[in-house]
This record gives structure tokens, C-alpha cells and sequence, in this order.
């Protein structure tokens, strides 16, 4: 076994006893019990925060293509492509983003990588950006907030990298002839040619980070609702806090099943620091965590026959 194969096994072994360590302090009955008890009305407000989110990210998947994509196509795409990334290991989900763009028309594994990146890039810019909110609402002293904020921008860029290495080794792998420093170096111009694309037209560029913003503004509305919904009467302030704990902590290279563990270590940890119980943040994070994979599950299975069926027709046309 490789030096790498074995850190990612080692890894996988980490993130299910960290799941399972977390589910415990939880208590899985606690978790169950906050689940079902979450009132009908704000599962079906949740859900439509949820698929605003999905919008948002898909107009800004149409947007990054330069017209390749049109919107309701895009948003099938990340549909489609966000359920496995939920669920799957180690972020393999993420190789779903790549045959989900081909059922939509824009082929090519180093295309595909380059908007991967993109949109990683855009939402750690986002989380950054509503990190700073947070500060400044939560009125956090000037240089702490610029010292948290760069500590964050480093690892979370860290992480983007990390995030998305098994994806970029797929799509490098694809590619045919030349040397692997001629793939990473085309593979970086690639990056470079779309985000100049976008950078040519003012308001492109502006809708895009709008898309990025609104995006996390939406998370973070889906979270107050859920627990709202569970009985849970947390300041706002502070579950913006514990959703951004959240982000960062699902970015942590020891997934087992999808995020699971290292999201809600994340959660608990920012929830923490405001005094909220680590056992209560740990059962409302899994419990919530748990409908946002429900409502993935649902965009899922109402993208993939759209793009399966968009297909069908392309290939008996061409």
C-alpha cells in the first residue's frame, strides 16, 4: 500500500471514530428525539431555504460558465452533484460534479476541475466574508477580529486544497500525454481563463459574489428555522457563529460519511465559546445536519431525470 493510500485509510479510520465518538457524547436517542419533534411548517420553510441555496449556487455555476450553462441546467448540476457529496467518504462526492457536467453539455475533466476550484474559492471568500460580519456584530476587538479572520483565510484556503485533491487528481489523471507539471501548469491557466471571463464584465463578477454571499445568508436562515422548528430558541448571532464553526470544521480532511463528525465538531466548538453545552450544540447539529441531507436527497432526485432526460435528447440529436 502507497504512502498516500495508507494516509487516506488512516485518515477515514480517524473520521468514523471521531463520528462515532460525537454521536455518543450526543446521544442518539437526544438526536432522534430533536428530529422528529421538528414542527412540519419549518421543515417546509427549511426546505425552501434549502433550495433557494440551491439556486443561488446554481446561477452562479450559469454564471462562471460564460453561457455554456444555462441556470435551470446549472442548478440541476450542483443538485445533482451535492447529495454524494454529503454522503460519500473522504469528499469523493465531489467526482459526481464531473459526469453531472457532462449529462449538462460542458465536457472535459480540466473544464470541469476549473469550475470545482472556482466555486471552492468563492465560498471559502464568502465564509470569510460573513466571518468578518460576525465579528463586527458580535463586536469582537478590531485586531483580534483581523487576526481570527487571517487565521481562517489560511486554513480554510489550506483546506480548499485539501478538499479538492482527489478531484484534481482524477482530472489530471484524465488528461492525455505530456508531463504532470504541464497538466498542473494548463490546469492552472484554465482557472486563470475563467476568472479573467468573469472579471471582464463588471456586473458578472458582482453577481457572482452576491451569489456567494446570499448563498451562506441562506445556510444560515435553513439552520435558524430547523432549530426554531426543534424548539430551540438560540440567539441569531450565535448560530451564524456555530454555522460558520460548522463550515470550517467540514472542511477537515477525516470524513467517513460525507461531513458527519467534523461538522458538528466544528458547530460545537464556535457554539462553545458563546455558551452553549457542547452535548445540546452536538444533538442540534447532527439533527439538522441530518434534514439538510434529506432536502439534498429530494433536489437530487428531481435533477438527475432532468439531466438524464436533457442528454437522451442531445445525443439523439447530434
Amino acid at each position: 500500500m502507497s504512502r498516500r493510500r495508507l494516509l487516506s485509510v488512516l485518515a477515514a479510520v480517524a473520521g468514523a471514530a471521531l463520528l462515532a465518538v460525537l454521536l455518543w457524547a450526543a446521544h442518539p436517542g437526544r438526536v432522534l428525539a430533536l428530529a422528529r419533534r421538528t414542527e412540519l411548517p419549518a421543515l417546509g420553510l427549511a426546505f425552501a431555504w434549502a433550495t433557494l441555496v440551491l439556486a443561488c449556487r446554481g446561477v452562479r455555476l450559469g454564471l462562471l460558465s460564460g453561457g455554456r450553462l444555462p441556470i435551470l441546467r446549472a442548478t440541476a448540476v450542483i443538485a445533482a452533484a451535492q447529495l454524494p457529496t454529503t454522503v460519500l467518504p473522504m469528499r469523493m462526492g465531489e467526482l459526481a460534479f464531473f459526469p453531472a457536467l457532462r449529462a449538462a453539455g460542458v465536457a472535459g475533466a480540466v473544464r470541469g476541475l476549473s469550475f470545482l476550484v472556482l466555486t471552492r474559492v468563492l465560498d471559502v471568500g464568502g465564509l470569510l466574508a460573513w466571518a468578518v460580519g460576525v465579528g463586527i456584530w458580535m463586536r469582537v476587538p478590531g485586531l483580534l477580529t483581523a487576526a481570527t479572520v487571517a487565521a481562517l483565510a489560511a486554513l480554510a484556503g489550506y483546506l480548499t486544497l485539501r478538499a479538492t485533491r482527489s478531484a484534481r487528481r482524477l482530472a489530471l489523471h484524465l488528461r492525455r500525454g505530456g508531463s504532470w507539471r504541464r497538466r498542473v501548469l494548463r490546469q492552472l491557466l484554465e482557472v486563470r481563463h475563467e476568472l479573467l471571463k468573469v472579471s471582464h464584465s463588471p456586473w458578472r463578477a458582482v453577481s457572482v459574489v452576491a451569489c456567494s454571499l446570499a448563498t451562506w445568508g441562506g445556510i444560515w436562515q435553513l439552520t435558524v428555522v430547523l432549530l426554531r422548528g426543534m424548539g430551540l430558541e438560540w440567539p441569531p448571532d450565535s448560530i451564524l457563529l456555530g454555522m460558520i464553526g460548522a463550515a470550517l470544521g467540514a472542511s477537515l480532511p477525516l470524513n467517513a460519511v460525507g461531513t458527519f463528525g467534523t461538522q458538528e465538531a466544528g458547530w460545537a466548538a464556535a457554539l462553545a465559546t458563546v455558551g452553549v453545552p457542547a452535548k445540546a450544540a452536538l444533538a442540534a447539529g447532527f439533527a439538522s445536519h441530518s434534514w439538510s441531507v434529506a432536502f439534498a436527497a429530494i433536489h437530487c432526485l428531481v435533477a438527475l431525470p432532468f439531466l438524464l432526460a436533457w442528454h437522451r435528447r442531445e445525443r439523439l440529436l447530434g
